[in-house]
C-alpha cells in the first residue's frame, strides 16, 4: 500500500506533535498546541526523513520540431500536470492558443526514475557476468 503525503503528514501530526487530525475545527484547543523547539524538530526531521524514503520521480517530456519540454513529479500526474502547465505558459508567452501543444499529446512520454539506482544503458541495468537487469517503464 503507497502512504500519500497527506497520510504521511497526518502520521506525523499525530504521532509527534499531538494532533489528531490536520483539519480546521474552528476551535482553539483543537487546532492550537504550544509546541517544544525539540517537539518540532522530531516532526520536521520526520517529515524530511519521510520524503528522502520517496526514491522514484517522474519526469515528463515531450520534443517539437523547436522545443524540448521537461518537468519533474512525484507521480506520473504530477509530472504531467507540471509539464501541461508549462506548455500553457510557453503557449502564453509566444501568444498561441494554450492547448496549441494537444496535437503532440501523443508524444508526452513519462518516464520513471529511481533515486540512488544503478547505472542503465538504453533504460537497462549494466550487470556484471550473472546477466541480471530490469527495464524501466514508460508509463503513460
Amino acid at each position: 500500500m503507497t502512504t500519500t503525503k497527506q497520510e504521511t503528514l497526518a502520521s506525523i501530526a499525530k504521532d509527534t506533535l499531538g494532533f489528531e487530525t490536520l483539519e480546521t475545527r474552528n476551535s482553539d484547543g483543537a487546532d492550537f498546541r504550544d509546541v517544544a523547539v525539540w517537539t518540532a524538530k522530531a516532526a520536521l526531521e520526520a517529515a524530511y526523513d519521510a520524503g528522502r524514503a520517496q526514491r522514484t520521480i517522474y519526469k515528463a517530456e515531450l520534443h517539437t520540431r523547436n522545443f524540448h519540454f521537461e518537468a519533474l513529479g512525484d507521480s506520473v500526474e504530477n509530472a504531467r500536470g507540471a509539464l501541461i502547465a508549462g506548455l500553457i505558459k510557453h503557449g502564453q508567452q509566444y501568444r498561441i492558443k494554450a492547448d496549441w501543444w494537444s496535437e503532440y499529446v501523443e508524444d508526452l512520454t513519462v518516464v520513471e526514475f529511481e533515486l540512488n539506482a544503478p547505472a542503465l544503458r538504453d533504460r537497462e541495468e549494466i550487470v556484471g557476468k550473472n546477466g541480471k537487469s530490469r527495464v524501466i517503464t514508460h508509463p503513460r
